[in-house]
């Protein structure tokens, strides 16, 4: 069975630090300093499980500007099922629900074509996301896209 759970500021994000830990630091090198920062203290942090076994995580939160979603990672051995899919539906349709205008996300170029099929567009310049060159993209609540395998929205 899957499911999910929302993990709120830094209470309880122990699955949530293993699961960024076992994607970002351990499998792609990616410093842990830069994989945690200071607005996980008060994001929403969705994890999924299947079967009981957390596969996956991702973070919801206002930076006093805007809505973001990022940090979404699931596990090597779990990837291609679908997790990451229902994890960016989850963040978005809670941001959405909150009544963000619009939602952003910092995302490595080549992970952008993930983003696109939720509606997300390129914003004009890059950023720099866990000390990597990012493209910064955007979606307005009302043109979020939740796309189906039948190829309807």
């Amino acid at each position: 069975m899957i499911y999910s759970e929302w993990k709120n500021g830094s209470r309880d994000l122990a699955v949530v630090r293993a699961l960024r830990e076992a994607v970002f630091v351990d499998e792609l090198g990616i410093g842990e300093e830069l994989v945690f920062d200071g607005f996980d203290a008060w994001a929403l942090h969705a994890v999924l499980y299947d079967a009981g076994e957390p596969v996956g995580t991702g973070r919801l939160y206002h930076d006093g500007e805007a809505f973001y979603i990022g940090r979404i990672c699931v596990l090597k051995d779990r990837r291609g099922q679908g997790f990451g899919d229902m994890i960016a539906r989850l963040l978005l349709d809670r941001a959405i629900n909150a009544g963000a205008p619009g939602i952003r996300v910092n995302v490595l170029p080549e992970h952008a074509g993930f983003y696109e099929r939720f509606g997300f567009r390129r914003l004009d310049g890059t950023c720099v996301e866990a000390g990597r060159p990012a493209v910064r993209m955007e979606v307005q609540a009302k043109d979020a896209v939740f796309p189906s395998k039948c190829g309807c929205g």
